[in-house]
């Protein structure tokens, strides 16, 4: 069976990429697990963020965005002392921030899934360009919500990041064309072609 080249290490990338990676995401958990998870990888490599997932989750009370919001500076400490843990206390910081900023969105938009399908009017993205090797790091759609977001007073959460975030979540099918999940997420609902 042919999968993407990047995830083929036997482990837990192939697994993710197997189990989670590009398939359509509509729950506000799992939208901000990825959001979370995007975030504490800035600078650092996604397997480092894969092989600590577990930990994470766990300093993020299972990415329950209700509970991050109300952390303290205990609980800021608490995640630094917890072994294994990236020890980064701006990215901690921003991570509770975010799910503040979360929150609210919900309150305006009534989830965050709805609010970030908006920006692709609920389509699922395909860039033929990508298939014939023009890959690229942001788009118009990332710029966008990265835009809105940073109005909004998220943090880590970049167009180069949010692009990542997106294709994590299934609003572009960034599959190799040779990827058994390519022609899969090619049924999803609302599937838009663009040269």
């Amino acid at each position: 069976m042919n999968k993407c080249l990047w995830c083929q290490d036997g482990g837990l990338m192939e697994k993710y990429h197997d189990e989670e990676w590009g398939n359509v995401v509509h729950d506000d958990y799992k939208h901000f697990e990825y959001l979370s998870l995007e975030a504490m990888q800035c600078g650092l490599s996604w397997n480092i963020v894969i092989k600590k997932r577990k930990v994470i989750q766990e300093c993020f009370a299972n990415f329950d965005y209700n509970k991050v919001a109300l952390f303290n500076e205990n609980d800021i400490q608490r995640i630094l002392n917890t072994p294994n843990m990236i020890k980064s206390i701006g990215k901690i910081k921003g991570i509770i921030n975010n799910a503040q900023c979360f929150l609210k969105i919900i309150q305006e938009f009534g989830s965050f899934d709805k609010y970030f399908w908006s920006f692709s009017n609920n389509h699922v993205m395909v860039y033929l360009n990508h298939q014939k090797g023009l890959w690229e790091t942001h788009n118009d759609i990332s710029d966008k919500l990265s835009y809105d977001m940073k109005k909004r007073s998220f943090k880590y959460l970049g167009s180069v990041t949010l692009y990542s975030y997106m294709q994590a979540c299934g609003m572009i099918n960034d599959h190799e064309l040779s990827c058994y999940k390519y022609p899969i997420l090619l049924n999803e609902k609302n599937v838009k072609v663009v040269d």
